[in-house]
């Protein structure tokens, strides 16, 4: 049920940014997301890092909507779906390394 419910609740992640994304672009990602066939399958299996993809999703959008409460509560829903919690922070830290040590290109905004 855990996979289920993460899984579920990716599909709502867009809309907390609806303000860059613009309406349509939000609805479309929403369907894609609801109707992508790789999806479907992790939250229909126990065991498969849904949760993590999920709720660390949801956390990262709460936190951005100034949710604090909310996205505590996500990202510690996301701490207890297992390893793969440690594989998607060690690339969000890699990520953030390489946009914190490269400033943007002329004319790009960051």
């Amino acid at each position: 049920m855990y996979p289920a419910i993460a899984g579920s609740l990716l599909v709502l992640v867009p809309l907390f940014f609806k303000r860059e994304l613009g309406s349509l672009a939000a609805l479309i990602l929403m369907t894609g997301l609801a109707l992508d066939p790789g999806l479907v399958v992790m939250s229909r299996t126990l065991g498969s890092p849904m949760g993590a993809i999920g709720f660390g999703l949801l956390a990262v959008g709460l936190a951005y909507a100034r949710r604090p409460l909310l996205a505590g509560v996500a990202a510690g829903l996301s701490l207890l779906s297992g390893q793969a919690v440690i594989a998607g922070l060690a690339s969000m830290g890699l990520a953030w390394g390489v946009t914190a040590v490269y400033p943007p290109l002329p004319g790009e905004r960051r």
